[in-house]
């Protein structure tokens, strides 16, 4: 009897560790799955998401019948909790002489127009401005995004003043390593992008790059020629000088180091 019941009590224990073993596994496989649904990668561009949103609310501002708050643009799921308080907030206590709270100016624009500070996998920076021949306001809004169980989700709109400084001779000058093929999504591969790092030492960041006949590439030697994209070559170290647009940036001057 004594030999049966240790063998019973022995049974039991091992069911007990299958049990909490079995727990622990089904709960840290719960953690896993909830951390990889929120980082995973968005689909679709950052930019294209922000000025989806922009364009919309642009439209409502610009209605002689209602505005973006009376359609309910202020629970869209692209803007966050917080930052959907910060607009309702700045939008109640707004003044002669405030900032728009979303577009970030003191009229209402015809249109708006984007630019990517920078794009990464799972975070991105858009800057969005005034756009139209009469425009000539210095303000524009900042937007920071996050990806949100595989959608980007707009975490922060900060209103700034662009500095007046010296005009630079090109928009984006950066060195870094040329990638087509072997970009991750949501980068589109049938362009070239520029891998590059910022002066703040954060790498990661892209841009991507257009040619057109006034692209000029420059060798190692010196040697000055129309660029040929189709024969560039992925992780090749280069200089580029472009003009951003909206889409990315136009090269003028691409230099091989």
């Amino acid at each position: 009897m004594q030999k049966n019941l240790i063998i019973f009590s022995g049974g039991i224990l091992l069911l007990v560790l299958v049990a909490t073993a079995w727990f622990f596994l089904k709960d840290n496989v719960g953690i896993g799955t909830s951390e990889q649904a929120t980082q995973t990668i968005p689909t679709e561009d950052a930019i294209d998401v922000t000025l989806d949103f922009y364009n919309s609310w642009l439209d409502a501002l610009q209605s002689t019948t209602t505005d973006p708050y009376q359609l309910g643009l202020l629970g869209l799921p692209i803007l966050s909790t917080e930052v959907r308080a910060d607009i309702d907030k700045k939008h109640t206590e707004r003044q002669d002489g405030d900032l728009e709270p979303v577009v970030c100016q003191l009229t209402t624009p015809k249109r708006v127009g984007g630019k990517a500070i920078y794009a990464k996998e799972t975070e991105a920076q858009i800057m969005v401005l005034a756009r139209g021949e009469e425009v000539k306001s210095p303000y524009m809004a900042i937007v920071t995004l996050e990806a949100v169980s595989g959608a980007w989700q707009i975490k922060d709109i900060a209103c700034t003043q662009g500095e007046v400084g010296p005009e630079a001779e090109f928009d984006f000058e950066h060195s870094g390593f040329l990638l087509k093929q072997s970009v991750p999504a949501p980068l589109d591969s049938q362009y070239w992008h520029l891998v590059y790092e910022e002066t703040d030492g954060q790498t990661g960041y892209t841009a991507r790059l257009y040619f057109n006949p006034e692209s000029i590439c420059i060798s190692k030697e010196g040697v000055e020629s129309v660029c040929t994209p189709d024969t560039l070559t992925e992780a090749t170290k280069v200089f580029v000088s472009a003009d951003m647009t909206e889409e990315g940036g136009v090269v003028k001057k691409m230099r091989f180091e």
